[in-house]
């Protein structure tokens, strides 16, 4: 059993201070530098002010393992996705707790705030997010080339549609 709880500056401090290795190497390419736990706090409230979902995943025990985050992207009835996690051999049965949680529910919560599509990136070399993303409902569409200092960091784009535009063809590799 997991819990949703909102974010607060502790439980997002408890998860980002012992973020998963990967989830670690996935921000410092993403940001195109290292990056440490008050880096990734800031850059997380300052999401979480525009934010339509912040929250923190929670186990039964109260411990926080992993954010969660859903923000407008400037387009209307787009949004974008983030998720960062604690270590995700020790939390991976709460991880997929959390994945079939927002799979069961992304369809009623994108339609009660009027949102068609989702977008999320990972690292091209993150071991987990291809599975996790997907397990979420999410669907890969474009490998992006040109990320991180010197730009030689891959990120592949994935998205959730709403039932209503997923039967739109997307371009294919």
């Amino acid at each position: 059993m997991i819990r949703l709880v909102p974010f607060s500056n502790a439980a997002g401090w408890a998860v980002l201070t012992r973020l998963d290795l990967d989830d670690a190497l996935e921000a410092a390419a993403y940001d195109g530098h290292p990056v440490d736990a008050f880096t990734l706090l800031r850059d997380w409230q300052t999401g979480h002010a525009a934010a339509q979902l912040s929250q923190v995943a929670c186990t039964s025990a109260g411990t926080p393992f992993a954010l969660i985050l859903v923000a407008p992207t400037g387009q209307a009835g787009v949004s974008q996705a983030a998720l960062l996690s604690r270590d995700h051999r020790q939390f991976g049965p709460h991880l997929a707790r959390l994945a079939v949680l927002i799979r069961d529910g992304i369809d009623a919560w994108a339609e009660q705030v009027g949102v068609r599509r989702i977008e999320a990136r990972s690292h091209a070399d993150h071991p987990r997010a291809d599975r996790l993303l997907r397990f979420c409902g999410f669907h890969l569409e474009a490998r992006l080339p040109g990320f991180g200092a010197s730009g030689d960091e891959m990120f592949h784009q994935y998205a959730w549609l709403s039932e209503g535009v997923r039967h739109v063809q997307t371009a294919q590799d």
